[in-house]
């Protein structure tokens, strides 16, 4: 059975209904006895690198008509918000060569993993989709292996952890984001949010939507062919599930240098640090309505 994607899109004058509506039937069927555990990952501080406030706020408002209490837990995708080693219940995944240290919160609970619709260096080699960057910084964050995190273990591990899964994708922008320092090189206007859930997680569900959701989101994007056999895996619903995507051009990623002379003439002409560089224009409708949130819409 194909996974289904809900696609909303996002209006500037209510943005957090968006949200709202593609959660709707979501929600409606969670025990409201089990919390509900709203995991909130980003890059940097911005548009397009974490998580549109209007987004969240849709997110606590659709749980609270369904009578969902909501633990929120906000994590850096860099991992420096990852706790120490022991800091969990250490458990054995399948295929984690090493145990894992699983907060003891989680266990049982609803999950809302939120996310922004950034890649990493897109359209390149060493392109890292949205989700997957996601899910291996949480393997990150429950003690995976540094260099070695496993984007396949992680959606292993909630699907063996939570009692159902939610994913939303807060598609307002999509992000090309550098690999070294996590702020956005470019920034495209989507207008959308994409949700996915299942109140029945188990591996089968976990690993299709771990193999299939990057490569269908790049091919609607237009940055490859690879996700073109994958209308059989994913099927997108909801009132923007059969509108047009506009077309992404990822920014050319910087060549490397090898050898220590070549390393050593980068450091030198090195420009100002990432964080100190004026990040890229917003684009979009929703660009003015980042800068007003929550002054829109009728909201205090």
């Amino acid at each position: 059975m194909p996974l289904r994607v809900a696609i909303e899109l996002v209006d500037p004058r209510r943005p957090d209904r968006a949200v709202q509506t593609a959660l709707r039937s979501a929600f409606e069927g969670l025990a409201p006895s089990r919390s509900l555990h709203l995991l909130e990952l980003g890059w940097n501080a911005g548009p397009g690198t974490e998580v549109a406030p209007w987004t969240v706020a849709g997110v606590r408002e659709a749980a609270q008509r369904a009578g969902l209490d909501v633990e929120r837990e906000p994590l850096r995708m860099d991992g420096s918000s990852s706790p120490g080693p022991d800091a969990g219940i250490r458990t054995e995944l399948p295929g984690a060569r090493r145990p894992r240290a699983l907060p003891a919160p989680w266990f049982g609970r609803h999950l809302c993993l939120v996310l922004p619709c950034a890649a990493l260096d897109p359209g390149h080699k060493t392109s890292t989709g949205p989700l997957t960057a996601a899910l291996t910084a949480l393997d990150r964050h429950v003690g995976g292996p540094r260099k070695r995190e496993s984007a396949r273990v992680a959606a292993r591990m909630l699907a063996t952890v939570f009692a159902s899964i939610t994913i939303v994708v807060d598609s307002a922008w999509w992000a090309d984001v550098s690999q070294d320092s996590g702020a956005a090189r470019s920034l495209m206007p989507l207008d959308r949010v994409l949700t996915v859930h299942t109140d029945r997680p188990d591996p089968a569900w976990a690993r299709t939507l771990q193999q299939t959701f990057d490569p269908w989101l790049s091919h609607r994007l237009g940055l490859t062919g690879r996700g073109a056999g994958l209308d059989h895996a994913i099927r997108g619903v909801g009132g923007a599930g059969h509108a047009r995507w506009p077309r992404a051009r990822p920014t050319a990623a910087p060549a490397r240098s090898r050898g220590l002379a070549g390393r050593a003439l980068e450091a030198l002409w090195k420009p100002e640090p990432p964080k100190a560089r004026l990040g890229p224009a917003v684009p979009g409708d929703l660009g003015r309505v980042w800068s007003n949130w929550p002054h829109v819409g009728g909201r205090p």
